[in-house]
């Protein structure tokens, strides 16, 4: 359990508990808990049985989101907090950019960057999906385009590697979707801080 996550959980607990133990100090005599035959149930009333209701159904809402969660590979644990810079080539010419790599709320990679023509900032885009297993990064990305006066948004695919003898290096190519005439290769280098 990451510390957030304790954090978290502790407040829960303790700060509902708070009010329900000065209840149970001025309501003494309406607080009643007796367990009967587990699988008939438990019958519970006033404060303290609203706060263990509150904890039963916590505890399950907690059980849904943590299988929601997403766990990471050891290739994708590798490179969350990572930065990249990057020149992406086709047959229209070059453009570079940066990229960092890190984890949504749900615990899932995610990239997120920009690119240039020159010095000048043309676009921006972000996973939607992204895997890695073994070398082989794979993402699914919204593009946002500026570069040729009018904005233009589009979905990307990229598919890149890293190089065995340079593991600070990956290479692959890159296409977006419905344009036929929009693919080439990229290269990128880890930016070591």
């Amino acid at each position: 359990m990451r510390t957030r996550d304790l954090g978290t959980w502790t407040a829960l607990l303790l700060v509902p508990a708070i009010p329900v133990f000065l209840f149970y100090l001025v309501f003494k005599e309406s607080n009643f808990v007796e367990v009967h035959d587990l699988p008939a149930g438990v019958v519970a009333t006033g404060p303290i049985a609203a706060y263990i209701v509150l904890l039963i159904v916590g505890s399950r809402l907690s059980k849904q989101i943590d299988s929601q969660r997403s766990p990471l590979t050891q290739a994708e644990e590798a490179l969350v907090g990572t930065s990249w810079s990057f020149e992406a080539r086709s047959q229209h010419g070059s453009r570079v950019g940066k990229f960092t790599i890190d984890t949504d709320d749900l615990g899932r990679l995610c990239l997120s960057g920009n690119f240039q023509v020159g010095d000048r900032d043309v676009g921006s885009w972000r996973s939607t999906m992204a895997r890695c297993e073994s070398r082989q990064l794979e993402v699914l990305y919204d593009l946002r385009d500026a570069g040729k006066g009018h904005v233009r948004e589009s979905t990307g695919l990229l598919s890149m590697a890293a190089e065995p003898d340079h593991p600070d290096t990956m290479s692959g190519s890159w296409g977006v979707v419905g344009d036929s005439d929009a693919f080439g290769e990229l290269k990128c280098k880890r930016i070591r801080t």
